[in-house]
Parts: C-alpha cells; structure tokens; sequence
C-alpha cells in the first residue's frame, strides 16, 4: 500500500512534476527499497544540497514510515501555494524519502531485518575499524543486502545531511555514538560537535515531549556515547564515510504506537524537520562551487575544509560543495585539489538564518590563468580577490572580507531560473480548509500499519479503498468543474 501511494503521488497532476520514485536495491526478502525524491526539476542535476530521511530501518519502529508520507504532502503542497517556509525546501534543495529501510523486518513486526540482524548494528565502525577515513570505511562485504544498499546510495548521491526515525524515547541522538573505549558512556566528540548540537537543537527545540524530558535535561538532545555507546551506527559511519551530517530522531516513548496518534506525532515532529532542511539548505551552511580559474571547468573531488575542524567534504559531479555548520564568526575555509594551489578565505561569518556561499577558482600548480595577480595560493588573512567570490543569502546580501562583490556563479544561474519559475514573484500561501485528502492519508498508508499491528483487519482495508474510490470520483468532478469555470480550485493530494 505504500508503494501504491508513493506511485500515486509521482503520477499526480500537482506532485507529480516535482518528484521521482526510484528504487536502490531488494531486501532480503526480495521487497523493494523505495526512494521518493522530490525537488522542483527531479530529473535534472542541479548544484543543490542533497537531504535525506531514512524511515524503517528497524522494522518494530514504523512511525517514520507515515512521518515521510505527512513531509511529501506539506513539500508539494507548500511549493504549490507558494509558501515562504516551504517552497525553498523544494526549490533550493533535493529531498530523498527512503520509505522504508527494512520492510522484511515491518511485515514480521521484529526489530531485524529477515535474518535477525539489527540493521543500526551493521555499518563499518569507525572505531573498530581503526579508521575514520572514508577508505577505512568501505564495505566488507559482510554487511546486509539493506545495510549494502543503502551505504551504495549514500556515496552515491553524497547526501549533505539526513534524519532517520526511532522508537523508544524522545531525544536527537548526535555522534559519536561510541569513542576509543567503545565500552564508555563518556562524552564522544565529532570534529563538528558544535555544529550537530547546533543542528539537534533546532529539531527538538520545537518538539514538545524532546523539550520536557527530563532524562535529558530538558535540552531534547544527547550525544550517542554519553547516552548509550552503539557500534555498528548509521549515524557514525553517515558522517565520516558519506560525509552527511546525520542525526537520530527517537519520537516515540513506546514502539508502534497506535495509529490513531499518528497526526499528534506529525504536529510534533513537523516543525523540527522543516527546521533542520531550512538549517542545511537555504537558510544556512556553507555552498558554493569550485571552477579552474584558467578554464571555468567545475572541479569535482576538490576537498573542502574549514580551519580547526578535522573533517573534510568534496565537490559532486558539479563541482559543488555543501556542509551545515553553526552560526559565528572567525571562520577560514581551504579548498584543495592534486595539481592545484591549495585557497584560503577567510575570516568569514556564518549568520544565523543564512547561507554563506563561496565561489573558489583554483590555479594548477605551475600554470596559471592568465590574469594578473591571479595568487597561485592564498593567504589565510588576505585572500585573492579575483580568485574566491563570497556572498551571504536568506538575510540580505554582504560582502565577503577583501572587497569581494559578486556571488558565484552556481548562485546566479540559480537566481536567474528562480526568476523564471511556474510560481509568480508575488505568490503568497493560500488559506485552506481541510481536503478530503487529509483525512484519507491516516487510512492509506496508516491503514497498513494498522493491519500489521491488528492482524491485518479487514474493515480498516476495506475502509482505505473506499477512501481511495472516494478520491477518485472526486478527482473526475474536480477535472469537470474545471472545464466549467476558471475558478482555481485546492491542492487535492493523492493517497
């Protein structure tokens, strides 16, 4: 059922041109491992942060199977409307929903995946590897067909960030999971410490139940070593193999809850997830693009590293490069590729609610552009003008340390598209009564995992396919009206 709604919305007149379903592997068991990504031109490259959200990856912890479902409708209705706190999502980013990552283990209603391995358990382990090295990293080639998958398509896509949804408590659970001792519950930092509480933070500061738990001193938040060291992790091997900065979401105090509190778990954990892609995309982190300065070509595998923090990312295909990191000031980022002089910028400020993009153009060793004072390196407190271009969006323009005045060109080809987009400059949100869509959400999708959990009951399938004939007919009255005025009627979204 839930590949059938995944199916529906691709396929429907408004979601449909803003997302792709796309598959990255077969359980164990055979069952498709889902990908619904949804972005305003899916099928094209674009030089944007890749975000994803991992639901399912232990099968006795379902909510965030229905959590994907609640974030796919609010993306494609808020972009539809033109909705200020939305439509960037859509437009400035590329959010992949992996519907579930264990669904052998969700049909047998167990924790593991069909050969009763624990899936959070079965990453390379950066501290029994001895490694935190992307190559120290690699599979083994004993990790499950899920687990194999899933890290193929992280390195893959080289997500910039990701959510995965838990059961069990009500906390942000950040790396490290487990330091030297993978026995101790002392506090285990990543390099990016800062930054992830930073980004935990903004998810449970909107999260009620996060807030008043006193287990975790009414922060909402935990390190994963000083909670319970965990080896084996996702998250861990997320940051240091896919560089993505990955975060734990624990939303529920008991595993599969009833599907009646479904809706009151979306209202609860719908702000922190718009918060956190706000946080990652267009309302903050560093992104920008690398370029040889002689030719203009994008350089892809170009490391990009800011000062003092032992943790690097690399340009994509595109030449693009894209990492969160907290609000303050003092920062020097380092670009640096074989056969090229290594650029410094800085010192830069990170601005709460914005994003800070920088435009690197490197010299090859021994070469050069052409154009005076190109800099074949850069100084740490003078960087080359002509060579880094820095601008900050979402809070007004400034301009870079250095007199730099222009933003880069990856930004401008985005701003000049944005200008040409479907929605009009002055598209406001719509007000909106509830649509029969709404209610029949809880019914499709939450309908089988009501079955599973009452033995798939009868009346609540039947129940979901009347909802969906229901949807139908109206779909073909709406198609009517519209023939008969030009009246624009709501979204109508698919189940």
């Amino acid at each position: 059922m839930q590949e059938a709604w995944a199916r529906n919305f691709t396929s429907h007149e408004t979601c449909g041109p803003i997302s792709r379903l796309y598959e990255i592997g077969r359980s164990t068991e055979g069952r498709p491992l889902l990908v619904l990504e949804i972005s305003d031109r899916p099928t094209v490259p674009e030089p944007e942060p890749k975000f994803k959200v991992v639901a399912n990856i232990h099968g006795n912890e379902p909510v965030g199977r229905q959590m994907v479902v609640y974030l796919a409708d609010l993306l494609c209705r808020g972009f539809t409307e033109g909705d200020p706190a939305v439509a960037p999502l859509v437009r400035d980013m590329r959010t992949h929903l992996l519907l579930s990552m264990n669904p052998d283990g969700f049909a047998k209603k167990k924790r593991e995946n069909a050969r009763s391995r624990d899936l959070n358990r079965d990453f390379p382990d950066p501290n029994l590897r001895g490694s935190h090295e992307p190559a120290g990293l690699a599979p083994s080639g004993n990790e499950q067909v899920e687990t194999r998958n899933v890290m193929d398509w992280s390195l893959r896509e080289k997500f910039t960030a990701s959510l995965a949804f838990h059961e069990g408590a009500f906390v942000v659970n950040y790396p490290n999971d487990a330091g030297k001792d993978i026995r101790s519950r002392a506090y285990s930092a990543a390099p990016d410490d800062e930054t992830f509480k930073w980004l935990a933070l903004g998810y449970a500061r909107l999260n009620p139940n996060m807030m008043a738990d006193k287990e975790f001193n009414g922060r909402g938040i935990t390190n994963g070593a000083e909670w319970y060291p965990v080896t084996g992790g996702m998250q861990d091997w997320n940051y240091y193999a896919a560089k993505s900065f990955d975060l734990t979401l624990e939303v529920s105090s008991r595993k599969w809850p009833p599907t009646g509190e479904l809706p009151r778990l979306w209202q609860e954990n719908r702000g922190g997830m718009l918060e956190t892609m706000r946080r990652v995309g267009p309302g903050g982190g560093l992104h920008g693009g690398v370029t040889d300065a002689a030719g203009g070509d994008a350089l892809p595998g170009t490391r990009v590293q800011v000062d003092g923090i032992d943790w690097t990312t690399e340009t994509g295909s595109l030449g693009d490069f894209h990492r969160p990191l907290v609000p303050g000031k003092g920062y020097f980022v380092t670009a640096s590729l074989a056969g090229y002089e290594a650029q410094t910028v800085g010192p830069l400020e990170v601005r709460e609610g914005e994003r800070l993009e920088l435009d690197f153009k490197l010299v090859k060793k021994g070469g050069g552009s052409g154009k005076e004072d190109d800099g074949a390196t850069t100084s740490a407190t003078r960087p080359s003008r002509t060579d880094a271009l820095v601008s900050s969006r979402g809070g007004g323009s400034v301009e870079g340390k250095g007199g730099f005045s222009s933003t880069n060109a990856i930004a401008a080809a985005k701003e000049a598209r944005d200008a040409a987009a479907v929605l009009p400059a002055d598209a406001t949100p719509q007000a909106r009564a509830p649509s029969l869509a709404d209610s029949l959400h809880i019914q499709s999708v939450g309908g089988q995992y009501t079955d599973m959990l009452m033995r798939r009951s009868s009346a609540i399938t039947a129940l979901s396919a009347v909802g969906l004939v229901v949807l139908l007919f109206m779909a073909v009255q709406g198609r009517r009206a519209v023939r008969r005025s030009r009246v624009q009627r709501p979204v109508q979204l698919p189940v």
